[in-house]
């Protein structure tokens, strides 16, 4: 009798298995018992999954118009009027040895007065002038890593201290603004995902709230007979994560139909800018990603709202 006791005996790994399945399908079985109450969930945890997930997407897919308008800033560096060649040649070496530059181009006087005759069409100003009058120019274009505000009003003072520099010039407004807006659209991205995680976990926490506050008397019960808290939790967890798990999914299908309902005015927007824009489809790591956070969260949410009642069962 010993021996066949032992042979049905199931091993713990197994057992462990068996009981999470268990609760898995009782918390599916539970949330069709309840189809409107549960959807309402799911839909308000979609609707906060996709704001911050989805605006992140539409800004990275915004990239390539950014970096058109938002060129390379140039730094022109006007020689003095009097500089000879050999002066030319000891400024450029010295420009040359600035750290983070990564083009350097130089304009004669005689090219920067063909410029200037070709836009201005004045093809008598020399009759007039009698000699030329430009100085010499380059163009300095600093790193893509240095071209923060900070960065840029270091190069441009390490530029001035250089010898036979007449003139530096910068437009440090326009670049301060675009810096400053592409950092204030990043930290609102970050700031709406940061609330409306927490709005899940809130959301969920108050849902497994309610249903843990309504079994109250099954779990002081389950309690007495020596049910551990493991097992009391495990179904109300499962419950959460299936929540999250649905409003996951249903976030990425409203992201890939909200992507493609805005790719024809994005690429319609990014021609007139002469660029091209391609909006790809949320992929399925996307929707991998945005399922796995609703799980996360979710049963984050959940496992908060029972602690407080198993505590009170136990006591």
């Amino acid at each position: 009798m010993t021996t066949s006791m032992k042979k049905k005996r199931k091993h713990p790994i197994s057992n462990y298995f068996i009981n999470h399945i268990r609760s898995l399908c009782f918390a599916f079985g539970e949330i069709q018992r309840a189809p409107i109450a549960n959807c309402l969930t799911i839909v308000v945890i979609a609707i906060a999954l996709v704001l911050p997930c989805g605006l992140y997407r539409v800004l990275k897919s915004l990239q390539p118009i950014g970096a058109e308008i938002s060129a390379q800033p140039q730094i022109a560096i006007y020689t003095k009027t009097n500089i000879s060649n050999n002066g030319i040649q000891e400024l450029h070496q010295a420009l040359q040895k600035i750290p983070n530059v990564s083009n350097l181009t130089y304009i004669s006087p005689q090219q920067g007065l063909k410029q200037f005759i070709q836009y201005s069409k004045l093809d008598g100003i020399l009759d007039s002038v009698g000699q030329n009058p430009l100085p010499a120019v380059f163009s300095l274009t600093p790193t893509f890593d240095s071209q923060s505000p900070l960065a840029l009003s270091k190069i441009v003072t390490q530029i001035k201290l250089l010898p036979n520099v007449g003139l530096v010039q910068l437009n440090m407004t326009w670049l301060k603004r675009l810096y400053y807006l592409i950092r204030f659209s990043q930290r609102i991205v970050i700031a709406l995902g940061i609330i409306f995680f927490i709005g899940v976990i809130l959301i969920v926490g108050n849902t497994i709230r309610l249903i843990t506050q309504r079994h109250q008397e099954d779990i002081n019960i389950m309690r007495l007979f020596g049910a551990k808290p493991g097992f009391i939790r495990r179904p109300l967890l499962y419950r959460g994560i299936l929540l999250g798990l649905f409003g996951g999914v249903i976030a990425w299908l409203m992201i890939a139909f909200f992507l493609w309902w805005l790719a024809a005015p994005l690429e319609a927007l990014a021609r007139s800018y002469s660029n091209t824009l391609i909006i790809s489809s949320f992929t399925l790591s996307g929707g991998a990603f945005l399922a796995l956070s609703g799980m996360i969260l979710a049963g984050a949410g959940a496992w908060f709202a029972v602690a407080p009642y198993l505590r009170q069962a136990e006591e």
